[in-house]
């Protein structure tokens, strides 16, 4: 079933369009932490917790194991964090200490919701193992549970920047049966890009290829950067794909999935560059897209896709400063966007919670009004109508409406053509009274309180574009 995104660019016709814009459908926060760094908690201490700092969590249920799966980031040794109580911390700011490691932890969960961390028996710290660490000098680690992979030694994929610290550092791959018990780090000779951010990794089905999402640095600015495998160890040059929207507005790190014909970022914005705005040294997560992997684009720039919690450090909600997020996890109709929350400013201190929130039916953005006194005018590229029925994906209110004519290729309406909408779930069927014959339709929708997140169904549309064009690196 073909499906179409309200927030593709590309299905539109943007000169015949009047009070349109598209706006990111809020995703809703269910407001509960599941765990946090417990290096304070008096009931449960792991003291390698010390600071969670982005923790870029990787999140996935497991089909194998039938658990949720998550791995996550902390620092395990930080004297910058271990020196201060809670207390002490509102007084002071926090400086990173020389000392600093940072470690790969892990924690499961039957539900998604109720957590445990298990003690692991793999990694020494400080003359136990009896934790739940998994590895040390592993910064912003993926880990990818690959159904296509043949192997059941390297069904579960780590990618990697091992860093000691002082500069040193590179790119490394291992691999797991199990998912807990990595092998030999496999140092990536010829690829060793800054990577100082969440190395993203997925499968992409079309491609039959890895890709990575990592970054690199250019005019004092973080950009985020692509690369691709065949066989998870030898890496295409790496390609600029996002580009920050100035100083204020940096994509710290950027996990993608693959969702149809396209990819989706979820990306965490760094406002620094003006320290007297109200938001400097804090991180949003916004939505970015790529349609059959060409250009990247922003989904509703500067709107958060997961609001911020209310408040500042110590006084506010546990996510009010910073928000990193897995790739999702999806139930049902439901798209669960697992994250790591933080309750301060990103370069100072802040105590770290896992989360989540969600969207429902695929509703990632929507066209709607700009002035919601008048009615918005949608024109489309052309639509091919095929045999099978097709849905438009809405909401209308009681006082609103949707209405559909349908026009050639040159602009002249289709005659002895009418369009209603049928509603069947939450989406409405697009009812064709006539006959196209397959003709190139351009759509007209008018809409007043109403939204229309997109279409499914039966139908190609043809794009100004190529098409066919891909990632050449």
């Amino acid at each position: 079933m073909k499906k179409v995104y309200a927030f593709d660019l590309g299905i539109y016709n943007p000169y015949k369009m009047r009070n349109v814009k598209i706006s990111v459908n809020k995703a809703i926060k269910e407001g509960q932490t599941f765990f946090g760094e417990d290096y304070f908690n008096e009931e449960d201490h792991r003291p390698w917790e010390v600071r969670y700092d982005n923790s870029y969590p990787t999140v996935f249920y497991d089909s194998y194991l039938e658990k949720y799966r998550c791995y996550y980031s902390t620092f395990t040794t930080d004297n910058g964090s271990s020196q201060y109580n809670l207390e002490e911390r509102k007084k002071v700011n926090y400086h990173p200490s020389t000392d600093r490691i940072v470690s790969l932890c892990y924690a499961e969960s039957n539900d998604g919701v109720n957590w445990i961390k298990p003690n692991l028996g793999i990694i020494n710290w400080k003359g136990t193992k009896e934790n739940n660490i998994i590895g040390h000098y592993l910064h912003g680690t993926s880990i990818l549970l690959d159904e296509h992979e043949d192997n059941p030694e390297k069904k579960y994929k780590m990618f990697t920047k091992v860093d000691y610290g002082n500069g040193i550092h590179y790119m490394a791959v291992a691999f797991s049966k199990d998912g807990l018990h990595f092998g030999d780090l496999i140092e990536l000779c010829d690829f060793n890009p800054r990577g100082d951010t969440y190395n993203s990794i997925i499968f992409d089905d079309y491609l039959n290829k890895y890709i990575l999402v990592t970054r690199e640095w250019r005019d004092s600015m973080r950009v985020t950067c692509l690369a691709t495998s065949s066989d998870f160890i030898n890496w295409s040059e790496i390609e600029e794909i996002m580009y920050p929207r100035g100083f204020q507005n940096q994509i710290y790190s950027m996990p993608i999935f693959k969702d149809g014909d396209y990819h989706i970022g979820l990306a965490s914005m760094f406002h620094e560059g003006d320290m007297d705005h109200k938001d400097f040294d804090t991180v949003d997560l916004e939505l970015t897209y790529s349609y059959k992997y060409n250009k990247w684009n922003y989904v509703d720039a500067g709107n958060p896709v997961i609001d911020r919690g209310k408040g500042n450090y110590q006084s506010g909600e546990f996510d009010c400063g910073c928000i990193y997020a897995s790739r999702p996890v999806r139930e049902g109709n439901r798209l669960y966007f697992y994250y790591m929350g933080g309750s301060g400013q990103h370069t100072n201190f802040r105590e770290g919670s896992l989360s989540r929130a969600y969207i429902e039916n695929d509703r990632y953005a929507y066209i709607g009004q700009k002035n919601n006194e008048k009615e918005a005018t949608v024109y489309t590229n052309a639509f091919i109508f095929l045999e099978g029925d097709v849905f438009m994906n809405a909401e209308i209110e009681k006082n609103g409406y949707i209405d559909i004519e349908l026009f050639h290729h040159d602009n002249t309406k289709i005659p002895d053509v009418e369009v209603s909408l049928e509603k069947i779930d939450y989406r409405y069927k697009i009812i064709i009274d006539g006959n196209l014959d397959r003709t190139r339709a351009k759509m007209k929708i008018t809409l007043k309180n109403a939204k229309c997140y997109g279409f499914e169904g039966d139908f190609e549309v043809s794009r100004i574009e190529n098409d066919n064009a891909l990632l050449r690196i």
